[in-house]
């Protein structure tokens, strides 16, 4: 797994995966906040601390999914999976300590209940300055 956009640990560590998601918690971060308009969503990011260029990212995910597997170690298994990026796109850049965007992000219509997850992401380095998330 990939903390904070550039710590990867091994997920099955739980004690390397807290320490990464501790220490990234404690570093500086901006506010990022997401609300319906509509059909689209109005995204909001604030008091970010210096910072080069940033994408401004937005994933649809589901989840409450699952698949029977054919093949292979786990087959025979029915194995679900929550948070399945549907959709991931660059919708802006955040070059300062604040911005605001409007999206309508597309959604199938086979998709139930997906939720909006953005993140601020700074080009150069990786680092996630920012993160929210909106349910259903």
């Amino acid at each position: 797994m990939v903390v904070g956009g550039r710590v990867d640990v091994l997920g099955s560590d739980e004690i390397a995966a807290r320490s990464a998601v501790a220490h990234a918690a404690a570093e500086p971060h901006g506010a990022l906040r997401l609300e319906r308009r509509g059909k689209g969503v109005h995204l909001t990011g604030q008091d970010f601390p210096a910072h080069g260029d940033a994408q401004v990212l937005l994933a649809v995910v589901e989840d409450g999914l699952s698949n029977r597997v054919l093949r292979g170690e786990n087959q025979g298994r029915t194995l679900s999976h929550s948070a399945v990026v549907r959709s991931l796109r660059r919708i802006g850049i955040a070059s300062g300590p604040s911005f605001e965007l409007d999206v309508e992000p597309t959604l199938d219509p086979s998709w139930k209940a997906p939720r909006y997850v953005a993140f601020v992401q700074e080009e150069k380095s990786r680092k996630v300055l920012a993160a929210a998330e909106l349910g259903p």
